[in-house]
């Protein structure tokens, strides 16, 4: 989402709190990020399987509510 919203920074937390469990999503990707040596392949599937879904609905709310 930084990336969608550069020029609008008071946006993003706006945003950002539309979206289902986000302080989740970005503690996953701190894991994905920098605790590389403690990643479970199968956490992260279970990810993709289950919770994937759900936030590609929610970010398309918030697209389509933006324009």
């Amino acid at each position: 989402m930084r990336l969608c919203i550069p020029a609008r920074p008071s946006c993003l937390k706006t945003s950002a709190a539309r979206i289902t469990d986000y302080r989740r999503i970005i503690a996953f990707r701190n894991v994905l990020i920098h605790g590389y040596d403690v990643i479970d392949p199968a956490i992260v599937w279970s990810a993709v399987e289950v919770d994937l879904a759900p936030l590609l609905a929610d970010v398309q709310l918030l697209l389509n509510s933006v324009g």
